[in-house]
């Protein structure tokens, strides 16, 4: 995934993926391998899981850092970790497409059955349609692999790990910004 496109990724994330409904879990992520959600990016960026850049986010008040050296599944991948108010709270990574059916078993393994997905026909979609997507979100969705076909039908995939103080903090920030024009 060329990092234009993840920058696209990583915007459409940050302003178009949806709050599925609550489901009540007993665990939920709290952060990504020793970093909790809510660090700063002092503390996630001393980490050095890659190589990481200031990048777009195209999200104003959402700072991404990302890369393209992440070690992921035995190869380097795009990744980005998104801050608000120096906060993390987001981290993607790219997923290359010859894994995700090991990635999908490995995450139903560990955190059991998805807490929401998107309907089967949407998988099918991604399959046959361009510009199409579909989601399996586990552990109270604060972990969603989302699977994507762009215009010419090639497939791509990210997974991404969430503070469910994501959302609250991106609707936050939008509101402040509407401020009087409302």
């Amino acid at each position: 995934m060329s990092f234009s496109r993840f920058k696209l990724t990583c915007a459409f994330c940050t302003v178009v993926f949806f709050s599925p409904p609550n489901i009540t879990n007993v665990h939920a992520i709290d952060g990504y391998k020793d970093v909790k959600f809510g660090a700063s990016k002092k503390v996630v960026l001393a980490r050095k899981w890659c190589s990481f850049n200031k990048g777009d986010s195209g999200q104003a008040g959402v700072e991404l850092y990302s890369c393209n050296d992440f070690q992921f599944v035995g190869q380097s991948v795009d990744a980005g970790a998104l801050f608000i108010n120096n906060k993390f709270l987001r981290f993607i990574i790219t997923v290359p497409v010859d894994h995700v059916k090991g990635i999908v078993s490995g995450l139903t393994n560990k955190y059991g059955e998805p807490s929401s997905k998107s309907p089967q026909g949407d998988f099918a979609a991604v399959d046959r349609n361009p510009n199409r997507q579909a989601y399996l979100a586990f552990d109270r969705n604060t972990i969603i692999f989302q699977l994507m076909s762009d215009q010419s039908l090639n497939q791509s995939a990210i997974l991404i790990y969430t503070s469910p103080e994501y959302e609250k903090s991106l609707i936050e920030l939008q509101r402040k910004s509407a401020g009087n024009d409302l």
